[in-house]
């Protein structure tokens, strides 16, 4: 099946616009639990033993922290917007849609990266009120992070082939 112009920009319209939704409502529904969840379940979820009650400085603090790759996650969900309203226009093949895509992927890799460090320095800033001894190190290997880094990396690769095209094709234009 052969995907036409229209079909790509009607595509790009929609991913556009999905993109914004995304980059919009994951800061909004992260500190939405942040700041309206029970401390000590926050606690809980960040690995610490129970009976873990964190400060209110602490949750604020927290909060900001798991903010951190949810906020690189949105500026690379605007990122992806920007390239999918090139589509929209019909620009395909251009410098400015590697730019985009480029953005894009370095963000993403940028956020998962940030999720590797989030665990331990949560479980750190968490138990930072308890009596000595009583500080918990965290330290977490999921999946998720993983292949935000292997899909961030691919869409950077892809967009640096796409850079060479793009030359190619500019080249070639100036040729004939």
């Amino acid at each position: 099946m052969s995907t036409t112009d229209r079909d790509l920009r009607r595509l790009g319209a929609w991913l556009a616009g999905g993109s914004l939704a995304l980059a919009v409502l994951l800061p909004l529904a992260t500190a939405s639990v942040w700041f309206t969840a029970d401390p000590a379940v926050l606690a809980a979820q960040a690995g610490l033993p129970a009976g873990t009650r964190p400060g209110g400085w602490q949750v604020l603090a927290g909060g900001a922290v798991a903010l951190v790759p949810v906020g690189l996650l949105s500026l690379a969900m605007l990122a992806a917007r920007r390239c999918f309203l090139l589509f929209r226009r019909g620009a395909y093949l251009t410098a400015d849609t590697v730019a985009a895509l480029r953005a894009f992927g370095a963000r993403v890799v940028l956020s998962a990266l940030a999720g590797l460090l989030v665990p331990t320095l949560l479980g750190l800033l968490l138990s930072a009120g308890n009596p000595a001894g009583g500080h918990s190190l965290v330290l977490s290997l999921s999946s998720t992070p993983l292949l935000g880094l292997m899909f961030g990396g691919t869409l950077w690769a892809i967009a640096g082939v796409m850079a060479r095209a793009v030359a190619i094709a500019e080249d070639n234009a100036q040729i004939v």
